[in-house]
């Protein structure tokens, strides 16, 4: 591409200036090397919908294997399905495909747009391709989620375990695939962050008819399990785990406070999009499974996975409010912000936190479908998500985060004693302030000196008003 481009310049440049006739049957190549260019494209984006088309046989047949399997723990009754080494290296084998495919096309779209000096801006077939690649794994990996499950539940009949260890051991691979895709590993390019927040909003916004299109209609029962259930219907679970599984590439485990405030931040409306998007749509649509599988059949407690991914959701949110409403760098000099717009950002960051745990918590509506109450599951992430705040920043030493620490627990105290604040969200801080200080006695620090600063924040508040 890069050599074309040339070549196009100088035919078009000599062309006009001196009219040279060796390079004006040249130039009419070129025009119809434009039209093959054109078509390579198409022919691109026909063989990934070929593929995935392909890809989605295979998956139906996976499905009514696992469903099969999962409901009939005797082995009776069972769909079989040959080879289960094999069934994964062709999944394996097609997604490879299907990436890459989408790749290609992308770095083709790129150079096509700068050899003609326009905006990099996708175009809906591509975006379509994006999001047709992005429901496929999300359905593979709710099917290697539920097969975990599975195994963790004491699953030991010899003829179908092959087939969940199979099964299970495609989810490392769709997130594996899912960053390729989306480009998650450089947010610097401009190019990557295009793609990147074209993605993000892919798979957000999946709409009841994506969420369950592609996936076979099985029958019901009430006695049914609930691991089951999650090979029915597996796309719920798979969502929530692709979701977290971005924020934790955009946000590291353990990262400092410090980091948060001078690296290259992603956009905050596509993160906390991305974040409502989490507690207030896909937790409730997977409490079913949480609950039911997530809880072992021996002992009655929770399962590694279900823990994993609920603390997980919480630790990585956590780590997204930091940088919410967090201004573009003036310019590319300065690495630090300054104390009046980090101040600005804090505030703003506290008012959404809090406003989670009021009655009508997402300002998109559609989120929430319109329900003025959360989900319990959902109450309660939300109240583990602003105690690590508070906890995480209150104990740091980086610039800001006692202060912020303080600010937070001061605004949640003062609207705790506000004659305007309703019942149940007074009810929810109250939760949140006794968890703080019974976390603080618990190893050792004077909670008396933190109500003493929180007081000070308090004076200040009011005197500032």
């Amino acid at each position: 591409e890069f050599e074309k481009c040339n070549l196009e310049n100088v035919a078009s440049n000599f062309e006009s200036i001196f009219e040279w006739k060796a390079l004006k049957s040249l130039s009419l190549e070129m025009d119809e090397l434009k039209l093959v260019w054109k078509m390579t494209g198409v022919h691109l984006r026909s063989a990934v919908m070929r593929l995935l088309k392909f890809l989605d046989d295979g998956l139906t047949n996976l499905q009514a294997a696992l469903v099969s399997c999962s409901a009939s723990r005797d082995g009776c009754n069972s769909v079989p399905i040959s080879s289960p080494d094999g069934q994964s290296k062709i999944i394996i084998f097609l997604l490879a495909r299907i990436t890459s495919l989408i790749c290609t096309e992308r770095r083709f779209r790129v150079c096509t747009m700068r050899s003609s000096n326009n905006e990099d801006v996708l175009e809906e077939d591509e975006k379509q391709l994006i999001k047709e690649a992005i429901l496929r794994l999300i359905q593979i990996r709710g099917f290697s989620a539920a097969a975990g499950a599975v195994l963790e539940g004491g699953y030991d009949h010899e003829s179908h375990t092959p087939l969940f260890k199979m099964t299970a051991g495609l989810g490392f691979l769709t997130v594996k695939y899912l960053g390729k895709l989306l480009e998650l590993s450089d947010l610097e390019n401009s190019d990557h962050c295009i793609v990147t927040y074209v993605g993000i909003d892919c798979l957000i916004n999946l709409s009841s008819h994506d969420l369950h299109r592609g996936i076979s209609t099985i029958k019901r029962q009430e006695n049914e399990r609930a691991e089951s259930l999650m090979f029915a219907d597996p796309v719920p679970l798979g969502k929530l785990f692709m979701e977290t599984h971005v924020l934790k590439i955009l946000f590291p485990p353990s990262p400092s406070y410090h980091d948060f405030m001078t690296t290259k931040r992603p956009r905050s409306a596509a993160i906390l999009k991305l974040c409502e998007s989490i507690l207030f749509a896909d937790i409730p649509a997977c409490h079913q499974y949480l609950i039911k599988s997530g809880i072992s059949t021996s002992k009655c407690n929770p399962q590694n996975w279900a823990t994993t991914l609920l603390s997980d959701c919480i630790m990585f949110i956590e780590h997204a409010t930091h940088v919410l409403y967090i201004p573009k760098q003036p310019s590319s000099g300065q690495r630090y912000l300054t104390t009046e717009l980090m101040k600005k950002s804090t505030k703003l960051q506290h008012k959404l936190l809090i406003s989670w745990l009021a009655e009508t918590s997402s300002k998109n509506t559609d989120l929430v479908n319109n329900c003025s109450r959360n989900h319990p599951l959902t109450n309660e992430i939300i109240l583990e998500t602003i105690h690590r705040r508070i906890i995480s920043s209150l104990v740091s030493n980086a610039q800001f985060a006692k202060q912020d620490s303080l600010s937070l627990a001061a605004l949640s105290s003062q609207l705790l004693f506000h004659c305007h604040t309703a019942t149940r969200l007074r009810r929810n801080i109250s939760t949140l302030l006794i968890r703080v200080l019974l976390r603080f006695r618990k190893f050792g620090v004077d909670d008396r000196q933190f109500n003493y600063e929180v007081s000070l924040q308090d004076q200040n508040s009011l005197v500032h008003r």
